[in-house]
């Protein structure tokens, strides 16, 4: 029977991930992609699912037809899942809101619990009940080897599942068929666990049910049903997930509107004309000869037709997703069909600042179709690092150009804040730079020669290649130009603090999170505020004030269980900032190379599981919990203190002189240290914790919702302050701090007989 629930683990591990990516896939739509979302949906998960584990599992493995109750919590968690999904597409048609309009924190957070809370509390209440029940499930199965036995099935479960959907699954079915497969899947472990019962009927009909909903219309019509009540207004044409992202095509009288996460992305037929011949016409005016031109997403649906107008002998177009084009393609406009079948245009699927380093071409202009540093991913097209990458792919005279949010009328201080970051790194790679500000965007211009704005020669420029434009009048141009226009922009970005955007320093990211939350949720804006004062010092006093509670706590208890807790509390909150800042720092690097980020997060599940097995067996062998945990710390310590060293070569110049395949390899083993480290603690930290309690739901439900307490901290702090504000070097230091105070209170709580 304890095998049965080994087996069970692992299917409730690969629940648990699958439910998790889907969901945040689904709520990052529905947010429009805005990355501090991100770190919101996860903090969720994890604080429900600690509720689950601490709260709910416990009684649930208390109650006395426990195993009957399990088998309903499961059953129940399978029906939540795909109801989860539903709420996260359709939570908006119960909100004040129109179709486009942002959210602001309280809303998305909000927004985000209730899509989660079925699901996530649920399975956290697994983790507990099934830890209780595995250990009842035979004679001489003491309780540390029962919630080490489950939580290592439970992350190797977790690590088949992230690459099952990864890699399988998301490019093939839709969000409700893999629900329906999940819960196939944990009936029919409901059904294995009850064979040869009579109640194993009620699992059986129930995969049966969920099987006929796979491979039948059901799934389908789910999906349809309710991505239309996501887009109600909208009569929509296709819906599809990539690997990439999510892309939803609109039709309404008449205009197809693309959209990317939720954020539109093209208009067709009529594009915003304003737009695409300023970011097009002036850049391109404002070079004498542009015959080669690079252009990084952003291109089709206007700008390469306008491109086309100057006659270039090339243009390559950098765009990361195929699905885009295609469906481009699929519907298509006499605008879109033009621009896609010119023979000067050569198509790259590949992310644009990767192939900015690899191809040996220079240019004469380069244009980045980015418009809003709001994601890290995205971040890396406004940094020091990227413009001076740029800077070499220029010939001589070149030009480089692209937009920033901003408005002449009005700049509030995130605005301001944000275009000077911008504009402090676009400054330490060009001599020349041109700000000419607009009504929503900015257009940035930056070269090593001299960039000349002036109006006539721009329309001398303009009637020698006899370009066609709305906007391209000599009056359009001489007040776009206008000398007091410039000067008041200038002013604007006078006294800002912004210190310049960085790849492993996102400041900008933290500016157009600001920005756009003082728009949609300004009550927040003191908390944005405060949030941009944080120093290493004083994130180094709050993580001692945090250490001083628990210290105090394991003195008046006398004993060592809050200084596990603070133990598996810390650990949790730096697997979680280890995590971000590798993939953060691997995008910084390389962009969103999906199979390479698969390949990180399964190199770190697959150290959590060898971890998690190594100290299982170092306990069955009688090793010591106690020493083996202080000495686990101490490692953890010095693993981000490397972490802190690499990450203090911020411009990242050094580690692209290493050959690809070097780099990654150092990318993978410091995943997989980062899992094994964690995942060794767990069962060390369990083991001690029995000896002190003796109640085995209680130790796996405490310390697993430490655990994820910490995560959830991590979430919530990494997203919003410490990696774009401190910075992935003093985020690294702090996490080292933290782990030392938490070595302090173990060694002192261990070695003082107070845990005796």
């Amino acid at each position: 029977m304890r095998k049965k629930f080994l087996l069970y683990a692992a299917v409730m591990g690969l629940s648990g991930i699958t439910a998790q990516i889907l969901l945040l896939r689904e709520l990052l739509v529905s947010f429009y992609g805005n990355e501090f979302s991100i770190g919101i949906i996860l903090a969720n998960w994890l604080l429900l699912e600690a509720a689950g584990a601490s709260l709910l599992g416990p009684a649930l493995a208390r109650a006395r037809k426990n195993f009957s109750i399990f088998i309903g919590a499961t059953i129940l968690f399978s029906l939540a899942f795909p109801f989860s999904i539903y709420l996260a597409r359709v939570f908006k048609n119960f909100l004040p809101t129109v179709q486009g309009q942002g959210l602001g924190i309280s809303a998305i957070f909000c927004a985000s619990f209730l899509s989660l809370l079925p699901s996530s509390l649920l399975h956290g209440a697994l983790f507990t009940s099934c830890c209780e029940l595995h250990n009842r499930g035979g004679e001489k199965s003491p309780g540390v080897f029962s919630v080490s036995s489950v939580y290592i099935f439970e992350a190797a479960g977790t690590l088949l599942g992230g690459i099952t959907l990864s890699f399988l699954l998301l490019e093939r079915l839709n969000s409700f068929e893999i629900a329906f497969l999940v819960a196939f899947l944990n009936f029919a472990a409901c059904f294995f666990l009850l064979k040869g019962k009579r109640s194993s009927l009620i699992p059986a009909l129930a995969a049966g049910a969920a099987l006929f909903l796979l491979l039948g219309p059901g799934a389908g019509n789910l999906h349809l049903l309710t991505a239309r009540k996501q887009w109600s207004g909208h009569e929509l044409l296709e819906y599809r997930n990539t690997i990439y992202g999510n892309i939803a095509v609109t039709k309404r009288s008449g205009e197809y509107s693309f959209f990317l996460d939720g954020s539109l992305a093209i208009t067709a037929p009529n594009p915003d004309i304003t737009a695409i011949e300023e970011f097009a016409h002036i850049p391109l005016l404002s070079h004498p000869s542009p015959r080669d031109i690079l252009v990084i997403s952003g291109g089709a649906g206007g700008a390469l037709g306008e491109i086309f107008k100057h006659g270039p002998a090339s243009v390559d177009y950098a765009e990361l997703d195929p699905a885009v084009l295609e469906l481009l393609r699929k519907y298509p406009t006499e605008l879109s069909e033009s621009e896609l079948s010119d023979k000067r245009l050569r198509v790259k699927y590949l992310d644009g600042r990767l192939f900015l380093k690899k191809t040996p071409r220079k240019y004469d202009v380069i244009l980045t179709g980015f418009s809003d540093p709001s994601t890290l991913q995205v971040n890396r097209f406004f940094t020091e690092e990227f413009f001076g990458l740029a800077a070499g792919k220029l010939r001589e005279g070149g030009i480089l150009a692209f937009r920033l949010p901003g408005s002449l009328t009005y700049m509030n201080p995130e605005m301001r804040d944000m275009n000077a970051s911008v504009r402090r790194a676009l400054e330490k790679s060009f001599a020349e730079t041109a700000l000419i500000p607009g009504d929503g965007s900015h257009l940035y211009m930056a070269s090593q020669g001299k960039i000349a704005l002036s109006a006539e020669k721009m329309m001398k420029a303009a009637n020698d290649r006899s370009i066609s434009a709305n906007l391209i009048t000599r009056d359009y141009l001489d007040y776009k130009l206008n000398g007091r226009r410039l000067q008041r922009f200038e002013e604007s970005l006078d006294g800002s603090p912004a210190a310049p955007n960085r790849d492993f320093r996102a400041m900008a990211v933290f500016y157009s999170v600001a920005h756009w939350n003082a728009m949609f949720d300004p009550g927040f804006k003191k908390a944005f505020t405060f949030i941009e004062k944080i120093n290493m010092p004083g994130a180094a006093s709050a993580a001692f004030f945090i250490f001083l509670l628990f210290a105090a706590s394991a003195f008046l208890r006398k004993g060592a269980k809050p200084a596990l807790f603070f133990s598996i509390f810390s650990t949790g909150f730096a697997g979680m900032l280890f995590d971000l800042m590798l993939i953060f720092a691997f995008q910084a690097l390389y962009g969103y190379v999906f199979h390479w980020l698969g390949l990180l997060v399964t190199a770190c599940m697959s150290g959590t599981v060898i971890g998690g097995l190594w100290m299982k067996r170092f306990i069955e062998k009688g090793g010591e919990g106690g020493p083996a945990l202080l000495k686990l710390e101490a490692a953890l310590a010095l693993f981000a203190l490397l972490l802190a060293a690499l990450f203090l070569n911020e411009s990242g110049a050094r580690a692209l002189l290493l050959p690809e395949f070097v780099l990654k390899s150092v990318f993978l083993l410091l995943s997989l240290a980062s899992g094994l480290f964690i995942g060794a603690e767990f069962p060390l930290a369990n083991s001690r914790y029995l000896k002190n309690t003796g109640a085995l739901g209680g130790a796996a439900g405490v310390l697993y919702g430490a655990d994820l307490l910490g995560g959830w901290l991590g979430g919530i702090a990494g997203a919003l302050a410490l990696l774009p504000v401190l910075g992935l070097a003093e985020s690294s230091a702090l996490i080292a701090f933290v782990k030392l105070l938490s070595f302090a209170l173990l060694f002192f709580a261990l070695r003082s007989r107070l845990s005796a």
